[in-house]
C-alpha cells in the first residue's frame, strides 16, 4: 500500500510547490519572543539536524538542549572558557541577558565517560537567584553536547533594596513553624527566589532548625514579610565479627578493636584513611533519650559508642542491623559507580539507633548523618536505609544538592531514594521485590503497583494537595513506576543493571535543586543514549516507561530543512468540511484568496467524510477521507486528486513535513480499529 500511495502523495505536493512561496525554518510557538527564536534558528544552521531543545512550560527556558556538538571545545582553552562561550553565543536562546555576568561556576565534576559537567549558579545584581542551576556538559574532548537546567530568564522589575530587615525577617520565619520560639536560625540571607513556576521575588533566606526531624529552609518576601516557601532539609523515612539484627539473623560485621573493647565502627572500605582516621562507618546508641536531649545547640551529644566484649556477641540488635546495612549501602554504591560513601569523597558514614521518641528513619543533611527510631525496626530493613543514604547521596550533587523537597523536585527525590534502595536489595540479596519497608511491621510504597498503597501510577492521577511537602510521598509512585516498567514490568524491559546506571546518570549528571518530572524524563533518556548509543533498546524503553506514566516529551522546536517544513509567508488559508445540506452531502472547500476563491470559498471534491483534513507544513496537499471510507489525496491548486482503498480508512493524518503519515483503519464499517499505523519516508523527495 505505503509504495502505491506514495506516488500519488509525491504528484499532488509536487504540483501544488510552485503555488507557495518558501519561508525560512518553522519556529515553535512556546519561544517567548522573535529574539529567542532567531537564537534557535541560528544555532540550528550551526550544529544541524541533530539539535534538540525542549523549553519548560512555565517561563520558556529551555529545560533541556542536545546536538553533537553543540559547540566544539576553544583550542588551548579550558573546559569553563568553552562553557562560557556557548552561554554567550546562545544568550537570546536561554533568555539570559548577561551570562557572563549572571552564571557563576560553582562546581565541577567528572563524567564516568571521559567528559564533564559544569554547574553554574545564577545571580541577579549580585544577589543569588535561588534555588537556579544551569549545567554545561562537555565529551572527553572538551566539546558542549548538551546543556540543562532549572532557573529563570533574566528576572526583570525586581527590587534589590528590601523593605523588611533581617531580624524582622527572622521573626516571621520562626512564626512560620511550630514551636519557632526556640528554633536556630541561620543569619538570613537576601536572595531573589525564582523557583522555575513563580515570578521571581526579593526575598530573606534561612535555615529554621527546631530538631533533629524538624529543619527547614524558610523564605519570607523581603518587601511585604509574607512566607513563601517551608522547604523541608530532613528527608524522612576491620576485625571481623558477628551479630543478631532486629530479624534474628546473625550478620557478619567489621568491627574495631582497642584492646579488649570491640567498637561498633567500620574502618574496612577502601575509603578509610588510616593516616587521618576518616572513611569510617559507625553506629552510635541514643540509648533511649529523645531528639531533644541529643540535639543540644545544633549539634548532636549524648549519644555513645556501642561496645562490646566480644566481636561477636553484641546485645544491640539496633546497632547490627544499622552496621549491616550502612556497610551494604556503602558497598553498593562503590561496587556498581565507584562512589566513595553518600558524598563521594569517603565522608563517614554515621548512624544513631533507638532514638526513644521517633518512629521514623531519616537522612540529616546538616549533621550528615541517619537516624533510626526506637520503633518498628527500621534499622532493620536494608531498603529503607539505602533509600535514607539515597537522600545523602543527592544532597552532595554540586555546590548546593540536588532536588529540594519539595513539590515535584521533592517527589524526584523520594522516588531515587526507593529506585537505589530497591536495587541495593537486589545487589545484596540477589533480587528485590519492589516493596519498600517490606521488613516494616507496614510495608510503605509498592513500586510495581502504586496505588496498591494510595499512590499515582501516572500523571493523570497526579495529586496536588499542599501537605506532606507538597506531596512528595504521594506522586513519587509516578517516577517509582517508570522505573520498574524499564527495569522489569515493559515487555524486553532492559533488567535492573542498566536501569540504574540510566537513573544514576541522570541524577548525579542532570538533576538541579528544582528538577520536575519532565527533566527526570529528558534526563534520563538522555543518559540512557550516553551510556549506550541514540536509538539503543535502552533507550528506547526508557522513553516508553515514561509514556506509559503519561510524561511525555518532544522538542519544542523541530529541526526540520527549510525548504520541506517551512512556515508560508501569505494571507490565511484554509481547507475545511462544509456540510451541504440541500444535497445532503459534505464537501471538501478551500479558502483562499490568491487562487481567487469569493469569501465563501471553493468546492475542490464533493462528498467526503466528516473528518478533519490534515495538510502539508508548505500548504501544497491534503490528505482526508472519502465518504466511502477511502484515502483521498489532492493539491490545493485543485489538481491532481486521486483516491483508493474504498471502505478501508477511518482517518488520516500527514506530519507537517510531509514525511510521516498516520492512519486509523476501518475493523468493520465505520468502525475503527484500535491501532495508529505511522508510515515513515512519504516526503516527495523520497518517493
Amino acid at each position: 500500500m505505503k509504495a502505491q500511495v506514495m506516488q500519488q502523495v509525491a504528484a499532488a505536493v509536487r504540483s501544488g510547490e510552485a503555488n507557495h512561496a518558501a519561508a525560512p525554518a518553522r519556529t515553535a510557538t512556546s519561544f517567548r519572543d522573535g529574539a529567542q527564536t532567531d537564537a534557535f534558528r541560528r544555532l540550528h544552521q550551526r550544529v544541524g539536524p541533530s539539535l534538540e531543545v525542549y523549553l519548560r512550560p512555565e517561563n520558556s527556558t529551555p529545560i533541556q538542549i542536545k546536538g553533537t556538538p553543540l559547540y566544539k571545545a576553544i583550542p588551548g582553552g579550558d573546559e569553563e572558557a568553552t562553557a562560557k562561550a556557548f552561554l554567550r553565543e546562545n544568550a537570546a536562546l536561554l533568555l539570559l541577558q548577561n551570562p557572563d555576568e549572571e552564571l557563576r561556576l560553582a562546581n565541577r565534576q567528572a563524567d564516568e565517560l571521559g567528559g564533564s559537567t559544569l554547574r553554574f549558579t545564577q545571580h541577579y545584581l549580585g544577589l543569588e537567584v535561588w534555588p537556579a542551576e544551569l549545567a554545561v556538559h562537555l565529551d572527553g574532548g572538551g566539546n558542549v553536547g548538551m546543556v540543562d537546567g532549572a532557573y529563570v530568564g533574566t528576572p526583570s522589575d525586581v527590587a534589590v533594596r528590601a523593605k523588611l530587615t533581617a531580624g524582622e525577617a527572622e521573626a516571621r520565619a520562626r512564626d512560620s513553624v511550630a514551636d519557632g520560639a526556640k528554633a536556630t536560625v541561620s543569619p538570613p540571607n537576601l536572595v531573589v527566589y525564582a523557583p522555575v513556576d513563580q515570578k521571581p521575588r526579593l526575598a530573606w533566606k534561612m535555615d529554621v532548625s527546631v530538631a533533629l526531624d524538624q529543619d527547614w529552609w524558610v523564605v519570607i518576601d523581603a518587601q511585604d514579610g509574607s512566607s513563601l516557601a517551608k522547604i523541608s532539609r530532613v528527608m524522612s523515612d576491620n576485625v571481623p565479627g558477628s551479630g543478631v539484627d532486629l530479624l534474628g539473623v546473625t550478620r557478619s560485621l567489621n568491627v574495631w578493636q582497642s584492646g579488649t573493647t570491640y567498637y561498633m565502627i567500620d574502618a574496612s572500605k577502601p575509603m578509610f584513611n588510616p593516616t587521618t582516621g576518616e572513611g569510617y562507618i559507625e553506629t552510635d546508641d541514643a540509648r533511649g533519650l529523645t531528639e531533644s536531649q541529643i540535639l543540644v545547640a545544633n549539634t548532636i551529644q549524648n549519644t555513645t559508642l556501642v561496645v562490646s566484649t566480644s566481636a561477636t556477641s553484641w546485645g544491640n540488635p539496633d546497632a547490627v542491623s544499622a552496621a549491616y546495612n550502612l556497610s551494604q549501602t556503602y558497598d553498593y554504591y562503590y561496587d556498581r559507580f565507584s562512589r566513595s560513601s553518600y558524598d563521594g569523597n569517603r565522608g563517614n558514614l554515621e548512624g544513631v539507633v533507638r532514638i526513644g521518641n521517633l518512629a521514623n528513619a531519616f537522612w540529616h543533611p546538616t549533621h550528615k548523618m541517619m537516624f533510626f527510631g526506637n520503633a518498628d525496626r527500621y534499622a532493620g530493613s536494608l531498603d529503607v536505609v539505602g533509600h535514607e543514604v539515597t537522600h545523602g547521596v543527592a544532597n552532595s550533587i554540586g555546590s548546593q544538592g540536588v532536588l529540594f523537597y519539595s513539590g515535584q523536585s521533592g517527589a524526584l527525590n523520594e522516588a531515587y531514594a526507593d529506585i537505589f534502595g530497591e536495587m541495593i536489595e537486589a545487589r545484596t540479596k540477589g533480587t528485590n521485590d519492589w516493596l519498600i519497608g517490606s521488613q516494616l511491621s507496614t510495608i510503605i510504597r509498592s513500586m510495581s503497583n502504586p496505588p496498591a498503597y494510595s499512590q499515582p501510577a501516572t500523571m493523570s492521577q497526579y495529586v496536588v494537595t499542599s501537605a506532606d511537602n507538597g506531596g512528595v510521598h504521594k506522586n513519587s509512585g509516578i517516577i517509582n513506576r517508570a522505573y520498574y516498567l524499564v527495569a522489569a514490568g515493559l515487555r524486553d524491559a532492559i533488567g535492573g543493571r542498566d536501569a540504574e546506571r540510566i537513573f544514576y546518570r541522570c541524577l548525579t549528571v542532570s538533576m538541579k535543586p528544582f528538577s520536575q518530572f519532565i527533566d527526570a524524563r529528558l534526563g534520563c533518556v538522555a543518559a540512557a543514549e550516553a551510556l549506550f548509543g541514540v536509538g539503543s533498546v535502552q533507550a528506547l524503553k526508557t522513553a516508553e516507561a515514561f509514556d506509559s506514566v503519561e510524561l511525555y516529551a518532544a522538542p519544542s522546536s523541530a529541526a526540520q530543512p527549510a525548504n520541506v517544513n517551512a512556515a508560508v509567508q501569505a494571507l490565511d488559508s484554509a481547507l475545511f468540511i462544509r456540510r451541504h445540506w440541500f444535497y445532503s452531502r459534505d464537501d471538501l472547500w478551500r479558502w483562499e484568496g490568491a487562487m481567487g476563491d469569493a469569501s465563501s470559498g471553493s468546492s475542490l471534491v464533493t462528498s467526503v467524510k466528516v473528518t478533519r483534513p490534515s495538510v502539508v507544513g508548505n500548504g501544497s496537499g491534503t490528505f482526508f477521507v472519502g465518504a466511502d471510507d477511502s484515502l483521498c489525496v489532492i493539491a490545493t491548486g485543485g489538481t491532481n486528486f486521486s483516491t483508493q482503498y474504498a471502505g478501508l480508512v477511518h482517518s488520516v493524518s500527514v506530519s507537517p513535513e510531509g514525511r510521516y503519515a498516520a492512519f486509523v483503519f476501518n475493523a468493520a464499517p465505520r468502525l475503527p480499529t484500535n491501532q495508529i499505523v505511522v508510515l515513515d519516508e512519504w516526503r516527495s523527495d523520497k518517493a
